[in-house]
């Protein structure tokens, strides 16, 4: 089954061709990943023609995640621990975090981007590769091209581009910073969680982290992909922030 599962994951689908996609220049978005299940043709069709509205100029790939209707639950029933009640990990949800985690590989093995635990290579061009990770059904903001030409991604490892947040005040309070802005995360969890999975940019540190974190890591605590980045942000080194402004 989990062969069966993670065959279509193996190789993803170009939508653009662009000659500078293989500079490794620091700080520089290379292109962006969108994840689609292979049945859901309308909203690849969607977020396809959003591109286009908004002049995006990047290569983007399609990436064919897991679907969770074809899920045995036997399989999660596996990963997920009984003291848990699985109360959090649905079948959605765990295809979520199983296509996240096989794409983070995919771009690893297609991209060359890897980095030690040690971070000895941090000042290596690798370790500053970007690519924005989307799912499908985002929506794109009309000044979208300019805003992400102009955004400031420096020093960061993995940088919302919206989010959610539970308390209210947060949401207010970023919305009315400058658009081109970074916000970054406190290291505790003081401001709540941020929920922000559904389109991100991320650098080779950030995505090599949580590849050696294991997808185990995930299931095994019950943490849906959005807590568990949470965690990672309590708990390590990395620079979580968010995109501020409206």
């Amino acid at each position: 089954i989990e062969q069966q599962i993670e065959q279509p994951m193996e190789e993803s689908i170009s939508h653009n061709n662009n000659n500078n996609n293989n500079k490794h220049t620091i700080h520089t978005i290379h292109n962006m990943y969108i994840l689609n299940l292979e049945r859901q043709h309308e909203r690849w069709t969607t977020i396809t023609d959003k591109l286009k509205e908004v002049n995006n100029n990047l290569a983007y790939y399609q990436f064919n995640g897991i679907d969770a209707s074809k899920i045995n639950p036997n399989e999660m029933n596996n990963y997920v621990p009984i003291n848990s009640k699985r109360f959090f990990m649905t079948p959605e949800i765990y295809a979520k975090a199983r296509s996240h985690h096989s794409l983070w590989k995919n771009i690893v093995k297609e991209h060359s981007t890897t980095i030690d635990k040690d971070d000895k290579k941090n000042n290596d061009t690798d370790a500053k590769k970007w690519f924005i990770i989307l799912e499908d059904d985002v929506y794109f903001h009309e000044n979208y091209k300019n805003l992400i030409k102009n955004l400031s991604i420096y020093n960061t490892d993995i940088l919302y581009l919206g989010y959610n947040n539970f308390i209210k005040n947060i949401n207010y309070k970023l919305s009315e910073i400058n658009s081109s802005s970074t916000y970054f995360l406190k290291k505790n969890n003081s401001e709540n969680m941020f929920f922000g999975t559904y389109a991100y940019i991320c650098n080779a540190k950030f995505r090599q982290y949580i590849i050696n974190l294991g997808i185990d890591w995930f299931l095994n605590n019950n943490y849906p992909l959005d807590n568990g980045y949470n965690i990672v942000n309590f708990t390590s080194n990395l620079k979580f922030a968010v995109v501020t402004g409206e």
